[in-house]
Parts: C-alpha cells; sequence; structure tokens
C-alpha cells in the first residue's frame, strides 16, 4: 500500500510541475470481462462479464504525454459451474486509477494512445450468489492498469468520441477471512466514450 501511494505521489507531483497545454473532461462507459488469479482460485472459475463506467479528466501538458486520473464503476469477481449449477463470486468497486497516457502524433482526426498506471478500488458490495460476504473481503483493492485507445476528433467544438481497451491487474488478495485465500482481482476493459477540451 505503501508503494502504490508513493507511485500516485510521484505521478500527481510530475504533472502538477508541468505547465498543461490542454485539459479534457468526458464520461465513458461498457463491458469489463472480469475473473480472478491465485493459489487458491478454482482451476475451473472462468470469466464474468459486468459492467464499467465512469468519469476521468486528462491533463495534457505536452505534445506526447498526459496524465488521466478516472473514477469508475467496476463489476468484478468470477464465475464457476459447480454440479450444473453456476456460482458467481460478484464485487463491485469505485476505482480510481491514475494512468500516465503518451499519445502518438498523427495527421487527421484520428488520435491514438497508450497507457499505464496505479489503481485503487474502494468495494462497494460482495456476494457469492446471493450472500453477503462483504465483512470477509478487503475495502480496498489496488493495482496497475495497461492499455491503449483512440480518440476520434468531431467537428471543431463537438469534443470526440474515445474508445479504449486495457487490462487490469489486481496485486492483493481480495480475501479478509481468516484462512485468508489468494485471489486477486483481474479483467478486460472496454469502454466507448466522449469527452471535449476545455
Amino acid at each position: 500500500m505503501k508503494r502504490f501511494a508513493l507511485v500516485m505521489f510521484v505521478v500527481m507531483a510530475f504533472a502538477a510541475s508541468a505547465s498543461a497545454q490542454t485539459m479534457m473532461a468526458g464520461l465513458k462507459g461498457g463491458l469489463n470481462i472480469a475473473k480472478m488469479t491465485g493459489d487458491d482460485v478454482p482451476d475451473d472459475a472462468s470469466w464474468l462479464y459486468g459492467g464499467a463506467g465512469g468519469g476521468y479528466f486528462t491533463y495534457k501538458f505536452s505534445d506526447m504525454f498526459a496524465i488521466q486520473p478516472e473514477v469508475l464503476f467496476m463489476m468484478k469477481g468470477f464465475s464457476m459451474d459447480v454440479e450444473d449449477e453456476t456460482y458467481k463470486m460478484k464485487l463491485n468497486y469505485i476505482d480510481i486509477p491514475v494512468l500516465l497516457k503518451v499519445c502518438i502524433p498523427t495527421e487527421g482526426s484520428v488520435k491514438p494512445s497508450i497507457f499505464a498506471g496505479p489503481y485503487l478500488g474502494l468495494l462497494l458490495s460482495a456476494k457469492a450468489d446471493d450472500e453477503d460476504v462483504k465483512d470477509y473481503t478487503k475495502s480496498m483493492d489496488y493495482g496497475v492498469v495497461f492499455g491503449g485507445g483512440i480518440n476520434y476528433m468531431l467537428a471543431e467544438d463537438q469534443g470526440y468520441i474515445s474508445l479504449d481497451a486495457r487490462y487490469g491487474m489486481g496485486l492483493t488478495t481480495v480475501d479478509d477471512s481468516d484462512d485468508e485465500r489468494d485471489g486477486k482481482n483481474m479483467g478486460i476493459t472496454i469502454m466507448v466514450g466522449y469527452g471535449k477540451s476545455f
């Protein structure tokens, strides 16, 4: 947790020390394809499909580099078939990623980028099928995010349409019971959004 806080501080301090050229903000939403990994996760655990979405702010401090904090609702967990029935572990979080973006210079309306950074997840609810297991689940999750996307610029002053895909990898086990079984969040997220410069 201390390392996560240090990374967050360095990234934000780096952004604050630069002179902003462009600021953008927007909303986006889409699909999170979640699973869990770890020594105590069953081998036959499979993907759980859930929603993802929220808002973001982009602070572009050069032609190539930007910092992008986000606040996202994320559905995580996993699914597993047990004796012809489907068992689902559903974890809902507010994720707060802070992403460093590399904006690839291009001509025209399509602006690609790649990004990476840490995230902090705040647990909202945890259910094993219909049973509430929030008391046995850690209230915070943290990890790293890697991905890429494109912004399609609309007509002048009309904003842009965004599309991004990312891989999120949890770095801490989510179980908070006495046994503390090893299981970490992971997921592939695809989101579409709309934003504007100001």
